[in-house]
C-alpha cells in the first residue's frame, strides 16, 4: 500500500484525518526569509510543496486543533489556509456560529484571539499559514450594505476593506511577545485577500446583459489590485495571495476571475487556482503565463465529494498531484474537515 493510501485510509486515532502526501519542496525555499528574498520564479525556477485547507480550525475544539495539525506534520504538509470570515452553518461540527466583523468596523477581536492559538500550534509544527482576510462566499456586511457589485466596486466599502486589513493584521498575538500578525512572518506565508473574489453564485448570476463579462473583470481587477497595493504597504515581507478561482474559464461561468483575463495584478505574488472543472491545457497555459509575469502559480484547492468513497478520493487526488507534480505546482487540497454529512469536500474519519 503506498504512502497516499495509507494516509488517507487510516484508522489509527479517534476521529483522525486522512490526508494526502507532501510532494517535497525541490528548492530550499527559505520560509523565514523576506518575501522579497524567499520567492524568485521563472519558467525554470519552482518550488513545490503540499498543504491543506481547513478554513475554520481555529474554531475546532483544542484536540481535534491538535489531531489535524500532527496529521498534517506526519503527511509533510507544509501550509494550512484559514479564513476571517462569517459562517452560521449548523452542518458543521461543531456548528459554525461566528462573525470577525458583524458590521463595518464593528470587530470581533475575541475570534482573533482564537486565532492567535492556532498560530502557536502552527509554528510548533513548522506549518505556515495562508490567512484569507475576506470570503465572497460568506453573509459579510459589505454585500448587504453595497450590493453584490458595489463590495467590489464601491469606494467606500473600498475604504471599509482597507480599513479591516489594517485591524486584522495590526492584531498583537498576545501568545507570541505581542507581535503584531504583520511581523509574524515565520508562521504567516501569505495574506488573501479574499476567497473567491467575483466567483460567488450571486455574482455569476447577473444578467450578462446588465453586467458584461469584460465589466466584472475589470471591477475584480480593480478591486485586486488596490488592496494588494494596500496589503504590501502594510506589510511589504509577506507574500499577497489573490485567492481566486478561475471559474470564468475553466468552469464556463460569467465569473469575474479569469486569470489571463485579470492580467497583472502587480504588488500581488500569488495567483491561485480552484481545480474543480478539469482542463490540464488550459492550467498549463495559465501557468506559463502566471511564471511570464513572476509570479507563483498555486493549485489552492481541489478534491471530490467524500460521499463518493475513499477509492473514489485516492483516485482523484493521484490524478491532480500527479498533475501539479509534473508541471511543478504547490497544491492545496479542500479540505480537512468534521461535517456530519457525506456531501461534502472534504476528508474525515
Amino acid at each position: 500500500m503506498s504512502r497516499l493510501e495509507k494516509l488517507l485510509s487510516s484508522r489509527a486515532h479517534l476521529c483522525a484525518l486522512a490526508v494526502v502526501s507532501l510532494l517535497v519542496f525541490l528548492t530550499g525555499v527559505g520560509w523565514g526569509q523576506p518575501a522579497q528574498a524567499r520567492f524568485h520564479q521563472t519558467d525554470s525556477t519552482q518550488f513545490l510543496w503540499a498543504g491543506a485547507n481547513q478554513y475554520r480550525l481555529w474554531f475546532e475544539p483544542k484536540q481535534r486543533i491538535a489531531q489535524e495539525l500532527d496529521a498534517m506534520k506526519r503527511a509533510n504538509l507544509k501550509v494550512l489556509r484559514i479564513f476571517l470570515d462569517t459562517q452560521n452553518e449548523p452542518h458543521e461540527d461543531p456548528p459554525s456560529n461566528y462573525t470577525f466583523e458583524d458590521s463595518i468596523g464593528n470587530y470581533h477581536d475575541e475570534w482573533l484571539e482564537k486565532v492567535d492559538s492556532l498560530m502557536v500550534e502552527c509554528q510548533k509544527r513548522g506549518i505556515k499559514m495562508i490567512i484569507a482576510l475576506a470570503n465572497s462566499n460568506s453573509p459579510e456586511p459589505y454585500e448587504r450594505i453595497y450590493g453584490i457589485v458595489g463590495k467590489y466596486s464601491s469606494s467606500e466599502a473600498i475604504d471599509a476593506y482597507k480599513k479591516r486589513f489594517e485591524h486584522f493584521l495590526n492584531h498583537k498575538n498576545a501568545l507570541l511577545d505581542s507581535l503584531p500578525w504583520k511581523d509574524i512572518n515565520d508562521t504567516i506565508w501569505a495574506w488573501e485577500i479574499m476567497n473567491e473574489p467575483g466567483a460567488e453564485e450571486k455574482f455569476v448570476k447577473i444578467d450578462t446583459l446588465t453586467l458584461p463579462i469584460a465589466e466584472r473583470h475589470k471591477i475584480i481587477r480593480g478591486f485586486l489590485d488596490t488592496l494588494a497595493t494596500h496589503l504590501k504597504r502594510i506589510d511589504p515581507d509577506t507574500y499577497v495571495s489573490l485567492g481566486i478561482a478561475g471559474k470564468a474559464k475553466y468552469c464556463g461561468t460569467a465569473s469575474g476571475d479569469g486569470i489571463q483575463t485579470l492580467g497583472e495584478i502587480k504588488n500581488a505574488d500569488i495567483y491561485t487556482l480552484h481545480y474543480y472543472c478539469d482542463d490540464v491545457p488550459r492550467l498549463v497555459a495559465d501557468l506559463n503565463y502566471v511564471r511570464s509575469i513572476r509570479k507563483l502559480f498555486l493549485v489552492e484547492e481541489f478534491g471530490k465529494l467524500r460521499g463518493e468513497g475513499m477509492d473514489s478520493l485516492i483516485s482523484y487526488y493521484r490524478y491532480v498531484t500527479r498533475v501539479c507534480r509534473e508541471n511543478g505546482i504547490p497544491w492545496m487540497f479542500w479540505r480537512m474537515g468534521h461535517r456530519k454529512d457525506t456531501t461534502d469536500w472534504s476528508i474525515l474519519d
